[in-house]
């Protein structure tokens, strides 16, 4: 198999095709096959994703090249079946960079302590792109391609508690796919592009910079 992502600076890369217990594959070329339990297929756009439930984990286990430091980029579609009792984590390598779904059911970006919310709700039940970009100095969300808020931050990205990084961490319930962590930091059009538009907003809500 082949990652749905082709990029140099590719350093995970599951997009949950194949069988995905006891490990998702990571095809990124790194090697990096996260440990999971309690995950089943689900179908999104033809491909295969992964569902999870309260019960399940996904874990990559701790490896230098996680460990991300100048610029940063994550990815993926997901599909959120509920909001939970309190944040959950579609993606979490603690203390150093995260992806959040709080129980507003609005996705965040977190760079060590600095993190940013989008200001809007995700759908229940159907799958949105959600990216998270950071270059050094600005942290953007992106939801269905476009940036949805943006935040200042002074980096390098901090490494620390190196537990590994956990997938849908903290019972998140729904559906995850084609998760991919970059080391560098995507542009708008590239986001915009692997959402499946050929257009979206480039501009940081007012604010939000």
């Amino acid at each position: 198999m082949i990652c749905h992502a082709s990029d140099p600076s590719l350093r995970l890369c599951l997009d949950f095709e194949g069988s995905l217990v006891p490990d998702a594959i990571d095809l990124s070329g790194g090697n990096h096959d996260a440990l999971a339990t309690a995950i089943q297929p689900m179908p999104r756009a033809g491909q295969q994703a992964a569902a999870l439930t309260t019960q399940s984990s996904i874990l990559v286990p701790e490896t230098p090249d996680l460990d991300i430091t100048a610029a940063l980029s994550i990815e993926m579609w997901i599909s959120p079946a509920q909001k939970p009792s309190s944040t959950a984590y579609p993606l979490t390598n603690a203390g150093q960079y995260q992806v959040s779904y709080d129980k507003n059911g609005r996705i965040g970006c977190a760079i060590g302590e600095s993190n940013i919310v989008s200001p809007s709700v995700l759908q229940l039940g159907a799958f949105v792109h959600i990216a998270c970009t950071f270059d050094g100095a600005l942290l953007k969300v992106y939801l269905d391609g476009g940036v949805a808020a943006c935040l200042q931050v002074d980096g390098p990205i901090p490494t620390r508690n190196m537990f590994g990084t956990e997938i849908g961490a903290n019972k998140l319930v729904g559906g995850l796919d084609d998760i991919h962590v970059y080391a560098r930091a995507l542009t708008d059009a590239d986001i915009c592009t692997l959402a499946g538009h050929a257009s979206c907003n480039t501009i940081c809500p007012s604010g939000g910079g």
